[in-house]
Formats: structure tokens, C-alpha cells, sequence
């Protein structure tokens, strides 16, 4: 038998667990771990002065020594969102400005573009 899982009050639908689409938080998770083992620095960017920022900060020197500070490397913002999502008007926004600044930022629903974004053959 099939779990089911309460959806929405007014829809009054229950949908089977395995139609479900992995949670944004997970698929973050599973690609925190594979671009660390790869030698990334990788953090979660918990709260900033300003609203909308991107979820995650990935950086990584050239030749792949773990560094914070990434010297002569690359910094990689990423915003993560569950899959067929989009950002809110807020974090387009920001997205916008960051990358008119020189940012490297992408969307990212799904951990096969975000492995393609760092890298992976």
C-alpha cells in the first residue's frame, strides 16, 4: 500500500509519497557532500542584510586546495529550489544585481546542472 500525504486544505487531495518530488533541502545536501569530496568550500549562507541572497556559497582555488578565499579560484552562488519552482521576485532581483556585479549565480532544481555548474564530467 501506498503512504499518502496531505497536500492542501482547499484541493482536499492526498498524494502518494512516490509522486513526490525530493525536497530542495536534500538534493542541497547530497550536493554539499559530492563538492566537498571534490574539493570545494562549501557553506550555507544562513542570513544576510539583504532579503533573497542565494542559499549556498561554493569556492575553490584552481588547483583544487580547499580555500575560503578562493585567491585567483572561483566563487559560485547558488540558489536552490525544488524541482519545476522558480525564485521569488526578491531573489530575481537579487540575482540580477549580483551577476551585474560579476557574480558567478545560477538556479539550480536538480543536482545533475548543479554537478555540471562545478564541474563534472
Amino acid at each position: 500500500m501506498i503512504s499518502t500525504r496531505w497536500v492542501s486544505p482547499t484541493m482536499r487531495k492526498f498524494k502518494p509519497i512516490a509522486e513526490r518530488t525530493p525536497l530542495e533541502k536534500k538534493v542541497e545536501q547530497d550536493h554539499r557532500t559530492w563538492a566537498e569530496r571534490l574539493g570545494w568550500f562549501v557553506t550555507k549562507v544562513m542570513r544576510t542584510s539583504t532579503d533573497g541572497f542565494p542559499d549556498r556559497f561554493y569556492a575553490r582555488n584552481h588547483d583544487a586546495d580547499r580555500c575560503p578565499y578562493c585567491r585567483r579560484g572561483r566563487v559560485v552562488l547558488i540558489e536552490w529550489k525544488r524541482e519545476g519552482e522558480s525564485p521569488t521576485p526578491i531573489q530575481e532581483q537579487r540575482i540580477n544585481e549580483l551577476r551585474q556585479a560579476g557574480v558567478e549565480v545560477y538556479v539550480v532544481d536538480n543536482e545533475r546542472d548543479a554537478k555540471r555548474i562545478l564541474g563534472a564530467k
